[in-house]
């Protein structure tokens, strides 16, 4: 049986998005995702752990 790797991440929409003491890890890709312009995070006391393609997509 092959094994297959979820591509799951957080997918933020609108604007003023806040993310807290959270942990977001083992995604198959980023670990969030930005997917409008315009949009801003604040994100305070959150872990990041072995997300592909990193932390969080440049906006």
């Amino acid at each position: 049986m092959a094994a297959s790797i979820a591509r799951i991440d957080i997918v933020l929409h609108g604007q003023g998005s806040i993310l807290e003491n959270s942990t977001i890890k083992d995604s198959g890709s980023w670990g969030i995702d930005f997917v409008q312009g315009g949009n801003s995070l604040t994100d305070t006391n959150n872990t990041f752990v072995n997300n592909e393609d990193g932390n969080i997509v440049p906006n």
